[in-house]
């Protein structure tokens, strides 16, 4: 789902390619950039160098080990359970986080919001879009150093707002790297790795299911707006998302009104 595999013939075997699957708007912009968002030269580097050069890298990392015919979210998935993977998890998050950044953009003139169905979910959790919102951007912008924010859909259909720092999933509890180790731990996160600790041995749900995600990687945003620009790209990346996705990738869920 997140990179288009290619299975190249040698005169050895079939080798499975990982390269850059195209977004929707992709053409578009590569020529004129994100509008709001990224510029030309913003865009090329955050996502066209950036996630071939991840995907090149795991192509490489993966030849010839059980990992080379998976699926990126499979790989992240399967890689994240063992320490002796590392540099193979490491390229594969960060494929897969990149890939579901920027599939959640959308032209300017398509206006979208939350669905019924979303927007309840926010409401039940966060009392309401503005208040989500706030929070949200504030986790984004309080992330000292690099990684991402998700919205996650827990199993029992609760949302919640995840860090992860460097190349934290959300695919894999103990590896949703939520926790700064560059600094105190609190109690709460404490409590917190303790829950995952013991959802992981008593074979409980040890994923949650993402809907939205910001990229607070430096390479990201730092083209276009500077040392002390992100919380600008924060408010700018907010204006341009496509709800329609995020709507899409609520698990099960009808819109009744």
């Amino acid at each position: 789902m997140f990179s288009k595999p290619v299975l190249r013939a040698t005169t050895r075997s079939a080798r499975h390619i990982h390269t850059v699957p195209t977004l929707p708007l992709q053409e578009e912009w590569a020529s004129k950039g994100i509008p709001q968002l990224l510029s030309k030269d913003g865009f090329n580097t955050a996502w066209t160098q950036y996630q071939n050069y991840l995907l090149t890298r795991l192509t490489l990392k993966t030849q010839g080990t059980e990992f080379e015919n998976r699926s990126v979210s499979d790989i992240v998935i399967s890689s994240a359970k063992r320490s002796q993977n590392t540099s193979i998890y490491h390229f594969a998050s960060q494929a897969f986080n990149n890939h579901f950044f920027f599939q959640q953009f959308s032209n300017k003139s398509q206006g979208s919001v939350p669905s019924y169905g979303l927007s309840s979910l926010i409401k039940d959790q966060f009392g309401s879009i503005e208040e989500f919102r706030e929070s949200f951007l504030f986790e984004a912008d309080s992330l000292s150093g690099q990684g991402w924010v998700w919205l996650v859909e827990e199993s029992d259909k609760k949302l919640s707002i995840l860090k992860s720092y460097n190349d934290g999933t959300p695919l894999y509890l103990p590896r949703n790297q939520s926790m700064d180790l560059n600094g105190a731990v609190t109690l709460e996160q404490y409590e917190a790795l303790e829950t995952y600790k013991k959802m992981v041995d008593t074979k409980l749900e040890d994923f949650t299911l993402p809907l939205l995600c910001v990229n607070v990687w430096d390479y990201c945003w730092l083209h276009d707006f500077g040392i002390n620009g992100k919380a600008e790209y924060l408010e700018k990346f907010w204006e341009s998302i496509d709800w329609n996705v995020v709507n899409s990738r609520v698990y099960n869920l009808t819109d009744v009104e």
